[in-house]
């Protein structure tokens, strides 16, 4: 079995990628009925890592890259979002192979940190792949106008103090428009 990440800018993807990912995001996330008309319309998103497995789509992570100013500091932050493994692949590894280079992708592009929001059951996942909870304060984005409470959060610390980890970890931290 031949595994193959790409990682692309989203700017530098075909036609044909680009509808080749939105058709298999759309399949695994199907029980969301409004997922088709957002998928891949977020301006802030940057970037994409793929898995491929004998040349079929298997596997996808989406980064959007933003500047968080929170307590007159910047923080370059790695949203991560759209974490999709093809079902036939699933509990077999994939997903933490995912994360996991999608880990040296955000440290090798010197973010500050990196950001997912999750279901509650798969806090033992995101655990596994060595990013950590987000148990007291909040996450807040405005979307559509409203400003909304993420819910469950993971934080994966790249280039942070003590201090800034701490910060980021237990304040309400309004990260700005859109989510990702």
């Amino acid at each position: 079995m031949v595994e193959k990440f790409i990682n692309k800018k989203i700017k530098d993807l075909i036609l044909e990628e680009k509808e080749e990912i939105k058709k298999f995001l759309i399949e695994i996330f199907k029980d969301n009925s409004s997922y088709k008309n957002t998928v891949y319309t977020n301006p802030d998103l940057n970037e994409c890592l793929l898995l491929y497995i004998e040349n079929k789509l298997v596997g996808h992570i989406s980064i959007t890259k933003r500047i968080i100013n929170y307590k007159n500091k910047q923080y370059l932050v790695g949203g991560i979002g759209d974490v999709a493994i093809d079902k036939e692949y699933r509990e077999k590894g994939f997903g933490n192979k995912l994360m996991k280079e999608v880990n040296k992708i955000l440290k090798e592009g010197n973010y500050d940190l990196g950001i997912l929001f999750n279901h509650p059951k798969l806090d033992n996942f995101y655990s596994s792949c060595d990013w950590i909870p987000k148990d007291n304060g909040k996450i807040f984005a405005t979307v559509n106008g409203i400003l909304e409470d993420q819910m469950r959060t993971f934080l994966l610390p790249i280039n942070l103090t003590e201090k800034d980890l701490e910060v980021w970890k237990n304040e309400d931290i309004n990260i700005g428009n859109g989510s990702w």
